[in-house]
This record gives structure tokens, sequence and C-alpha cells, in this order.
């Protein structure tokens, strides 16, 4: 879909609907601390993906094992394959935060919702064609 304005053609993103979550790593724009993908990690998001299918999954990782990445690839993957919306949730405010840096060291596009505001929103109500929430 191509609109017009004032001769300027603006397309609207591409999106990627690959939901393979290491595959959807593989196309990120990395930046900041994360440099690349762990083993423990790709194990996880292989066995995850072998699961994904099933009502409930988890994930157990050690501390420091990369958790947030793995979530933000799994939601990604979860937006991709259904255009719709991903909920994840945190417990406090600095873990909001926290995964909302980790998206964008990975570019991926986010939008947050705590103490009764938006930040983002606009990602939000896009988020059938993009991002996840938190």
């Amino acid at each position: 879909m191509t609109s017009k304005l004032r001769g300027l053609k603006v397309r609207p993103k591409k999106r990627s609907r690959e939901t393979d979550p290491l595959k959807i790593f593989e196309t990120l724009t990395l930046r900041g601390t994360v440099e690349n993908i762990w083993d423990p990690q790709s194990e996880a998001l292989r066995s995850w993906d072998a699961a994904r299918q099933r009502k409930d999954v988890v994930i157990e990782m050690n501390t420091g094992g990369g958790k947030t990445l793995i979530g933000l690839l799994v939601a990604q993957s979860l937006v991709n394959e259904t255009s719709g919306q991903v909920l994840y949730v945190c417990p406090t405010i600095q873990l909001i935060e926290q995964a909302k840096m980790g998206a964008e060291e990975c570019s991926l596009e986010v939008a947050t919702y705590y103490e009764g505001n938006w930040r983002d929103e606009d990602v939000y109500n896009e988020a059938a064609d993009c991002g996840i929430h938190f």
C-alpha cells in the first residue's frame, strides 16, 4: 500500500512474519550490550519453538542467563504468528524499564504502560503490525 503526501511516497514498514525466534534474532539490528545469542538461550528458544502449540510453556534459566532477550524473541514470534498484541508482564517498574531497554537494544518496538501512563502508545495501537507491550 502506497499513499502520496504532496508528491512524497509513503510506504508502511514491511514487517517480517518470521516465527522462528532464532531466525528473528538473526534479522535484528543489535546495539548496546546485546552482541550475540548464547548457547543456553538458543536451546531455550528451540525448546520453546518445538512446544509453542502447548497451552503453557515455562522457560527456566539461571539469573543473568538472558531471560529478557528470550522473552522478547518469544513475544515477537507470537506477534508475527498471530498479527496480534502480546502482553509481557513484569512485576516491577524497574523490570519493565529493563525489558524495554533490552528491546531497544535489539531494535524491537515496544510500548509500556504503568502507573496509569503509556509510553509509545502508538506502538501498542499498531501492535497488530509490529510490536510488544509491557
